[in-house]
């Protein structure tokens, strides 16, 4: 018993353990840092601005995950290993960047978001995210020249918005693929751009983004040839940014409109459109803007202003630097400036030694960046075979755990089995001990009557032979017949008991006789109840003339084969509905003995 005291103490000892780690492992984030991403999520995207403020009140707390030296990500505050509340952080901080004009400049943050709802697709929500995920990872990939991944996320973007109709996501989706393939396909780019017009009528998103498709659709069909499709498109985007009062998309269209006059050879037209889009000019639009417009003046024979025009341009794109040095040296050889030439040749050359290294230094850190990304998906991995080891180990506990306690209770059901059997065995034992000793009663009063029987046989005839009557002889007879019905009753009611464990019910007949003799012995008792009582049954009758024989309500029911509380209840029932005695002070024997003497 102490032994499995103590295995049972150990167990739940180490129980409470287990259930800690399991709630330890299954906690998850900050629930304060889980409501400012969903306050910032439903901000977007109608106000990316909302959304950037709520996200910048995570971004101290994750300046660990953004630097060249990044670890792993578990167990960092604010998240501790909610890939989720991570995932979804990485989602938000690239839309709310993208939204804001800063382009998607970096895939760290995307990537991992992508990988995750990738993995997990299967409610509506996480599709949502991972439609919303490949569009903008899609983006990057553009930006890095990676057309053909880049094609293959745009499309699985525009088949996980449509399934969870996420049409603002799905029509631009369309408008970007339609983008990285308009060099090489501009059929499809305008089947594509068209479908992107179509679903945004649906959810009638913001009218700029309108403008912009339409602007977009418009140089889609000049490099397809048709020119009076393009005119149009620009036309009609042009009238849109001015009915809805929208001064950077009018400049826009302005631009556009300059570069279809300039493509179908109409350069004034386009110098004149392009001096008046260079109004409302933004750091994305100026450089450009200024290229175009020094396009149009070269055009024009304009070689000064062009030159004023190049010069003005100071892009930090090193590659676009060297494309201008490259105009204003044939420009230079054009003005037979062969000073300014030779100075032009001079930062030609520099500007291109320092484009390929730059490229070559983008490409190291391209590898830099993907050799992170492997540490990454390796601590993933790891942490991945941890958690499933715990949850294998928890598994095997719980299981041996169950094994003992099945063990342990069919131990102690097999003991308690055995103490039943015990104790059936001794009262068969103690049943067939009493069974023996009424049998040996039974035979001594079965003796006693025949020894009764004889005398009175004798006595009836001595008064046969002598016929006289005699009345000594005769109160002698009578006083025999008494003893004998005495011993009869006697003898019943021991049988009664004798038969507790098998009564045998009596005969009519042997009830007929029984009532014979209480009758003789008790001054017709059971008769005057019948005249007294007519509607009495005789199962009542019965119960009044065992009660008379001084039989318990056991014995009673052993005789008419009924329970004890049966008999009580009959008993009550014939002392209140029969004899009509209310009074609870008088049991139903002092009724038989006193009103019946």
């Amino acid at each position: 018993m102490k032994l499995l005291a103590f295995l049972h103490s150990c167990i739940f000892k180490y129980l409470h353990f287990l259930i800690f780690t399991l709630l330890l492992a299954s906690c998850t984030g900050d629930k304060e840092v889980r409501a400012v991403l969903d306050r910032a999520e439903r901000h977007l995207p109608e106000y990316p601005d909302s959304a950037d403020a709520e996200l910048q009140t995570l971004d101290p707390l994750l300046s660990p995950l953004k630097g060249d030296d990044k670890e792993s990500v578990f167990g960092k505050s604010p998240f501790k290993g909610d890939l989720e509340g991570l995932s979804l952080y990485g989602l938000l901080r690239t839309m709310t960047d993208a939204m804001q004009g800063k382009g998607v400049t970096t895939d760290s943050l995307i990537r991992p978001s992508y990988i995750y709802y990738k993995e997990r697709s299967g409610t509506d929500e996480n599709l949502r995210r991972l439609g919303r995920s490949a569009f903008y990872l899609a983006r990057f990939e553009a930006s890095r020249d990676s057309t053909k991944r880049a094609e293959d996320l745009y499309r699985e973007a525009i088949r996980c918005s449509e399934q969870v109709e996420d049409w603002r996501t799905c029509y631009m989706a369309y408008d970007h693929f339609a983008n990285s393939i308009k060099w090489s396909n501009a059929e499809l780019a305008i089947l594509l751009r068209k479908k992107s017009l179509y679903i945004y009528n649906r959810c009638k998103d913001k009218p700029s983004n309108n403008v912009s498709i339409l602007n977009s659709l418009s140089n889609d069909y000049l490099v397809a040839g048709f020119a009076d499709s393009a005119f149009n498109c620009a036309e009609e985007a042009y009238q849109l940014s001015c009915d809805y009062q929208l001064e950077d998309m009018q400049f826009a269209s302005l631009r556009a409109l300059s570069n279809l006059y300039y493509e179908t050879g109409n350069y004034q037209k386009a110098l004149e459109l392009a001096k008046q889009g260079m109004y409302g000019l933004n750091d994305k639009t100026r450089d450009a803007s200024l290229f175009s417009l020094a396009d149009c003046y070269l055009a024009c024979d304009s070689l000064e202003q062009a030159k004023t025009t190049l010069l003005s341009i100071h892009s930090s794109d090193k590659k676009k630097r060297q494309v201008v040095f490259e105009e204003l040296l044939q420009l230079a050889h054009v003005q037979k400036d062969y000073d300014a030439a030779m100075c032009y040749a001079d930062s030609l050359e520099a500007a291109t030694i320092d484009m390929f290294t730059n490229i070559q230094q983008t490409k190291d850190e391209y590898y830099q960046e993907n050799l992170k990304k492997e540490l990454y998906n390796m601590q993933l991995a790891q942490h991945k075979r941890q958690q499933a080891f715990m949850l294998w180990g928890a598994i095997i506990l719980i299981v041996v755990i169950s094994v003992f306690v099945v063990i342990i209770y069919h131990k102690n059901l097999k003991i308690a089995c055995q103490k039943r059997v015990n104790a059936i065995l001794l009262r068969r034992r103690d049943r067939a001990e009493h069974t023996k000793a009424i049998n040996d009663q039974k035979q001594s009063f079965t003796e006693r009557i025949v020894h009764l029987t004889d005398q009175i046989l004798e006595l009836q005839h001595r008064q046969q032979k002598e016929k006289m009557v005699n009345v000594q002889i005769q109160r002698q007879l009578q006083d025999m017949q008494n003893l004998l019905a005495e011993m009869i009753l006697k003898g019943t009611t021991f049988m009664q008991k004798l038969d507790s464990y098998s009564p045998v019910p009596l005969t009519d007949e042997e009830w007929h006789q029984l009532e014979v003799i209480i009758n003789q012995k008790r001054n017709n008792i059971i008769a005057n109840i019948c005249n007294d009582f007519p509607k009495i049954s005789p199962f009542d009758l019965r119960i009044c003339m065992l009660t008379v024989l001084a039989l318990s309500n056991t014995e009673i029911g052993l005789v008419l084969e009924h329970s004890q509380s049966s008999i009580k209840k009959h008993k009550h029932y014939i002392k209140t509905a029969i004899f009509g005695v209310q009074d609870t002070n008088i049991d139903f024997e002092s009724i038989l003995f006193e009103l019946y003497p």
